[in-house]
């Protein structure tokens, strides 16, 4: 943290301002010098751990929620087709009906996953059905991010989300210096 900390400050130079989000844990490690406030913003995990370190990290609770959807059979792989990126996106209308968001066009939707260079939508199903999808943007050779969630309230017991989140880490460790298209 001290290295961390001596390059930001070697890197920002003059500047008056600098924001370092850290886990809460963390927060014991930063210098006196930083005024510390809570925040909720973007949590990012170090890959390079591999998932089984990192699924030893998560809460007792994160890791039966996940267990929970792969023993109800919940599957994930990526969308392959349009019809994936269809299916997919007739959860998505329903998200964002219930949070009373704008719907983007089934076509504009489409065209977001016809281009892989930066993307992949990962579907979780349930007895063949799309029940959830995860959406992540990436740099090849970069950092992944998750940038969309949606499922439908009828299938939250299953835990799809949690799954989805689990397979898409699982996902990023495999492929940390060659994700891509």
């Amino acid at each position: 943290m001290r290295n961390l900390i001596a390059g930001l400050l070697q890197e920002a130079a003059s500047a008056k301002l600098i924001d370092l989000f850290l886990w809460s844990g963390m927060a014991g490690l930063v210098d006196a010098r930083f005024n510390q406030r809570a925040f909720t913003g973007v949590v990012i995990l170090d890959l390079s751990m591999g998932p089984d370190a990192l699924f030893r990290q998560f809460s007792q609770t994160r890791r039966n929620d996940i267990r929970r959807g792969i023993k109800c059979v919940v599957s994930v792989d990526l969308a392959k087709s349009r019809d994936d990126v269809s299916a997919y996106y007739a959860v998505y209308v329903d998200w964002a009906r219930r949070r009373f968001l704008p719907i983007t066009g089934e076509e504009q939707v489409q065209g977001l996953f016809a281009e892989r260079r930066n993307r992949r939508l990962l579907l979780a199903r349930y007895k063949g059905k799309v029940i959830a999808g995860v959406v992540l943007r990436f740099v090849p050779g970069g950092v992944v991010e998750h940038a969309a969630n949606s499922s439908p309230q009828s299938a939250l017991h299953l835990k799809p989300n949690n799954v989805l989140h689990w397979r898409a880490i699982e996902w990023a460790c495999r492929r940390p210096n060659q994700i891509q298209p």
